[in-house]
């Protein structure tokens, strides 16, 4: 595996987002159905 397919990997399960509740910016993981954000630790569900 090339170092390119790892980024396209990488880049497809990471997205940034930034917290409805505190508004800091932060990568949510999409395989994992419940995200929290880091600052404020308001819960956030990811759905399919």
């Amino acid at each position: 595996m090339t170092s390119i397919d790892r980024d396209i990997k990488k880049a497809i399960r990471y997205q940034e987002m930034y917290c409805p509740n505190c508004g800091k910016e932060f990568k949510i993981d999409l395989k994992k159905r419940k995200n929290k954000c880091p600052k404020c630790k308001f819960e956030i569900t990811v759905k399919k």
